[in-house]
């Protein structure tokens, strides 16, 4: 049964579709929480930005929804995002958030062979926060770290609707394929693109390798954020999930049919322009386009 406090609202923030993945694992617990996302297509992908740019990227989108909806928390579905911003977003805006992790604790919990690989962006792969949860979590285990930035470019195109290009795929899982490493029975997908692969990635690896997604444990989070209790929710009878490209209208209208059953009712275009982007001209524009009107910010299409 649904009560009022099942009526939350929530932003989800990815560079692309990766945090889709989030999305799909919130609404197997509870399918009543209202979902605006913002694919930052324009700034895709998140895994290759420089900290600083990063940092104000997601600074101007939290502070333009928060103008635009009534949120009870957000989502930074993006391990790149969420080990270099998280603590900043959280010091600025009053506003819950949520990130991701990759899953290192749970490999470490279920890994028998104690080899390990993680399948991430170079901008997680490389962080300390990183290296410190394999120190708490899987101090026994042999962790195998492999760059993949071609994975989530991967993931966006199967989405659109293109065949997964199988050599590519193969030549980026390689470093887990040696001799060496044929005792690992444990692979974290590190970034919330990669479950879109999962089925292509298992033919990749060997048999017997359990592949760990980072979305679900997103999502309990967000519960316990949110203060909801476990269970499955009625949907509501009228839709208002929303979802947003940064880049142009070529984005919606090749994932028309995905957002159709993924179950977006409205999708449209987002002018996310941050103060790093812009020009700085001295006139203060951009500071004043970051803060426009809500209706000077967007503009949404539902089914046509």
């Amino acid at each position: 049964m649904m009560n009022d406090n099942d009526h939350k609202s929530i932003l989800v923030i990815d560079s692309g579709i990766g945090g889709m993945t989030v999305v799909k694992a919130i609404r197997e617990i509870n399918n009543a929480i209202s979902v605006a996302y913002i694919s930052d297509s324009a700034f895709f992908p998140y895994g290759g930005l420089e900290s600083r740019v990063l940092t104000d990227r997601l600074h101007t989108l939290v502070d333009q929804a928060l103008d635009r909806f009534s949120l009870d928390a957000v989502v930074i579905a993006c391990n790149t995002a969420s080990t270099v911003v998280l603590d900043n977003l959280r010091a600025a805006f009053s506003v819950p958030f949520v990130g991701v992790v990759p899953p290192v604790k749970t490999a470490g919990e279920i890994s028998r062979s104690r080899i390990i690989g993680l399948l991430a962006t170079e901008g997680t792969v490389r962080r300390a926060y990183i290296d410190a949860l394999i120190n708490d979590f899987a101090p026994d285990c042999q962790v195998v770290r492999v760059e993949c930035p071609d994975l989530a470019p991967m993931a966006e195109d199967k989405v659109r609707g293109l065949p997964v290009d199988r050599t590519r795929l193969r030549a980026a899982l390689s470093a887990c394929r040696v001799p060496a490493l044929s005792d690992m029975d444990v692979v974290i997908l590190g970034c919330t693109h990669y479950p879109i692969l999962r089925t292509e990635i298992a033919d990749e690896l060997s048999d017997g390798i359990e592949l760990l997604d980072p979305a679900m444990p997103v999502a309990r989070q967000l519960m316990r954020v949110l203060d909801i209790e476990h269970g499955r929710a009625r949907r509501r009878q009228t839709n208002s999930d929303q979802f947003f490209f940064t880049d142009d209208e070529n984005s919606f209208n090749s994932m028309r049919l995905f957002l159709a059953e993924a179950g977006f009712s409205e999708s449209g275009y987002w002018n996310a322009r941050s103060l790093l982007a812009g020009s700085d001209d001295g006139t203060g524009a951009d500071q004043y386009y970051a803060r426009s009107p809500v209706q000077n910010l967007y503009r949404t299409r539902g089914p046509e």
